[in-house]
């Protein structure tokens, strides 16, 4: 399953996360260009199993791509009984249609949570549009101690992907234009769950939180005893995997697997040890 060679990142990431080619569209404006013509008539698309989402951003065909036509995030969960899931960064929703494909259900209960309001309207838009009717959408930032009630959430007008709640956007990709800060509430997973679910486990926990993953992992215990598996992307100027495995490890998963890795990001996945 290991995914090491950065020659084999997606093709539009690479591009995504190429500083000169990021830097000369976002120059030229291309990015704002696409994104009119993307506003005005989304791209509509369907995955093998029936399910419809749609594109309406540069940022957005980035993500669909990583989500959907790669095995990325589709390899490590394939024939995993998964039915009970948390998204943390579910961004514009695409995630779960993914679950649903792989599952081929409607049943699925989930959370879905990020700290920007506008990819929330898109998520709630492909969750009602799929029939995923017990998955909830939530507005909040995780990973921050309980005591905290608000934190800060830079979100970048032009690219939704590249928002963040620790202040410290990707050096190697330059941004398009200045990021808007915003106060957003600060969630305790755990309880959003429970009281949303009861006190049943979580099958999968995703997660994709641009660099507070290692904050997450030390500080909601509670969440990780829950879950069953973790698919969680470490973001390197600001996290390293070897840290993200202690803390996974003292907590009772296995080993880390890392599905793909580039120079930027890595994706991986862990299952609970069993006794």
């Amino acid at each position: 399953m290991t995914e090491t060679d950065s020659s084999k990142t997606p093709f539009l990431l690479r591009l995504q996360r190429n500083p000169i080619v990021n830097t000369m569209v976002k120059r030229l404006g291309l990015h704002r260009v696409a994104d009119l013509l993307l506003g005005f008539r989304p791209m509509a698309k369907r995955t093998p199993g029936g399910f419809h989402y749609q594109v309406s951003s540069v940022a957005s065909m980035v993500a669909a791509n990583e989500i959907f036509e790669t095995r990325m995030y589709r390899e490590p969960l394939k024939n995993e009984p998964i039915k009970r899931f948390v998204d943390l960064g579910c961004n514009v929703g695409y995630f779960p249609i993914l679950l649903a494909d792989i599952t081929d259900s409607r049943e699925l209960e989930g959370l879905m949570i990020d700290g920007n309001r506008t990819v929330l309207n898109e998520a709630e838009a492909h969750i009602k549009a799929n029939g995923l009717g017990r998955v909830d959408v939530i507005l909040g930032l995780a990973g921050f101690s309980d005591t905290q009630e608000q934190a800060d959430f830079l979100i970048n007008p032009s690219s939704h992907i590249a928002s963040t709640a620790t202040g410290k956007l990707n050096p190697d990709v330059p941004s398009a234009g200045r990021s808007v800060k915003v106060s957003v509430p600060c969630i305790n997973v755990e309880q959003a769950w429970v009281k949303r679910f009861g006190d049943v486990p979580i099958d999968l926990l995703k997660v994709d939180i641009e660099g507070m993953e290692l904050e997450l992992f030390r500080n909601a215990s509670g969440l990780l005893a829950r879950s069953s598996r973790l698919l969680f992307e470490w973001h390197k100027w600001q996290v390293s995997i070897t840290d993200c495995t202690a803390v996974l490890t003292a907590a009772g998963f296995a080993m880390p697997v890392t599905v793909w890795e580039d120079a930027q990001h890595g994706l991986a996945y862990c299952t609970r040890q069993t006794a």
